[in-house]
């Protein structure tokens, strides 16, 4: 109609204007966030910018594609050889795709904020609360990494997370400002330190990334999985982001602590991988279905779970009773998972599957105890980063265990009551199996 084609034409151009200055505003934040940050740490600062640089040109991308639907529309006697149907068919795909870019942009910004979030809580010049609020934030915009999910959450909780974590930023930077005297040391120590790690760590930087970055993520899609209904969309989708997530920490990990010889870590990393991929292989699959896969798998546990039960018999005979820090009895804690593990996958290949609630539990308990070992490799192994007070309180071990309090609360639901039967019947029919096959992971 002649009205709202007068207000596309009206609304554009200003939506087209605002995204360009928005463009500029941001290369203008990264290059000042980069220069103020450098002394925390070069590499991350400057790892942030490009990540920046990326968002922005995706942005840009954004608003050519914003003003596509007015110019096909307007196009005149040029595009007179496309039928009316067909010039409104490419003025909505390019609106699609304007969706698409701005979400992937969104995604970009999301991991900046994370990167900038982590300089401002290792930084001695910035409350290393605000770092906090801000890689929040950063987890909330990544979650457009699923777009579903993502729209799902953005009221109350990405909203939320971007307004307490980006708006006292600004605020802080406005009125307050930085410690100058802080910046300084902090400059003046970073020149020395930065020449003797360079050699060690340029390789490991953006392994390291990748490790932290996926390990939030994989903790807010965990929580977010913990929380849906089981066998919604929501969960599927969040089960989803969790492991690919998990997958991509546990790779990490395990490749950094290989590089520093921490054989411990390795195993765990090993063993988050094969537990998370073997949960979703079980809800992805119909009951009593297996495949090469579930071989491959049952001698990585094998492998896994007996190097990591002589790990911990090494330890025992020590004065310290440990290894590198970890007890002989957290040895023998993961090798029995792993072996247990081995021994289920030996009972469903022989029985030919797996059915019903027990495919349930299987899926369920695996998910529990890979994200447990995330949470318990940070809020335990990694305590360095949290402050003082907070590690004094103890409190850091609920967080860590409560995956192991779910997974037991879960599995007695399942198993010793009628509350997932009709979950295991929506698994087993068709059309909920074709559903979940289209929004699984490929392959």
């Amino acid at each position: 109609p002649p009205a709202e084609h007068a207000t596309l034409v009206s609304i554009h151009p200003v939506g087209f204007a605002s995204s360009v200055i928005g463009v500029v505003c941001h290369l203008a934040w990264a290059l000042l966030l980069y220069e103020l940050f450098k002394p925390v740490n070069r590499r991350v600062s400057l790892f942030a910018m490009f990540v920046m640089l990326v968002g922005c040109a995706i942005q840009a991308l954004t608003s050519v594609l914003y003003l596509a639907p007015l110019l096909i529309l307007d196009a005149g006697s040029s595009l007179r050889a496309f039928t009316t149907e067909q010039l409104q068919a490419l003025a909505l795909m390019s609106t699609r795709l304007n969706g698409y870019a701005f979400n992937t942009n969104l995604v970009f910004f999301g991991l900046w904020c994370a990167l900038i979030g982590f300089l401002i809580f290792r930084s001695t010049f910035m409350p290393w609360i605000l770092g906090v609020l801000v890689a929040i934030s950063g987890l909330g915009w990544m979650m457009y990494l699923s777009p579903p999910i993502a729209i799902h959450l953005f009221i109350p909780y990405i909203a939320g997370a971007s307004a307490i974590g980006e708006i006292p930023l600004l605020l802080w930077l406005l009125i307050v400002g930085v410690s100058d005297q802080g910046w300084r040391e902090q400059a003046s120590t970073a020149g020395v330190r930065d020449l003797l790690i360079y050699g060690a760590r340029t390789m490991r930087l953006p392994i390291l990334v990748l490790h932290i970055c996926a390990g939030m993520l994989g903790l807010l899609s965990g929580a977010a999985t913990i929380s849906f209904r089981k066998a919604s969309r929501q969960h599927i989708l969040a089960g989803n982001v969790f492991v690919i997530s998990m997958m991509g920490m546990s790779t990490a990990g395990a490749y950094l602590a290989f590089m520093k010889h921490q054989m411990n870590n390795v195993f765990g990393g090993v063993l988050a991988f094969y537990l998370v991929t073997t949960a979703w292989a079980t809800a992805r699959r119909r009951d009593g279905e297996t495949g090469i896969f579930d071989w491959g798998a049952l001698l990585v546990a094998l492998a896994v779970g007996g190097s990591i039960v002589t790990y911990g018999f090494e330890a025992a005979k020590r004065p310290t009773h440990s290894i590198g820090g970890v007890p002989a009895g957290m040895f023998f804690f993961l090798g029995s998972v792993a072996l247990l593990s081995a021994a289920g996958d030996v009972r469903m290949l022989v029985r030919g599957g797996v059915f019903g609630v027990r495919r349930i539990a299987r899926h369920l308990w695996r998910m529990c105890f890979s994200l447990f070992i995330a949470t318990g490799s940070f809020f335990l192994g990694q305590q360095q980063v949290f402050p003082d007070w907070l590690r004094k309180t103890n409190v850091l071990f609920l967080p860590a265990i409560l995956p192991l309090i779910l997974m037991i609360f879960w599995l007695s639901r399942v198993l010793f009551t009628d509350a997932f039967k009709r979950t295991a019947s929506r698994y087993g029919t068709h059309e909920d199996r074709t559903a979940l096959r289209e929004q699984s992971l490929p392959g």
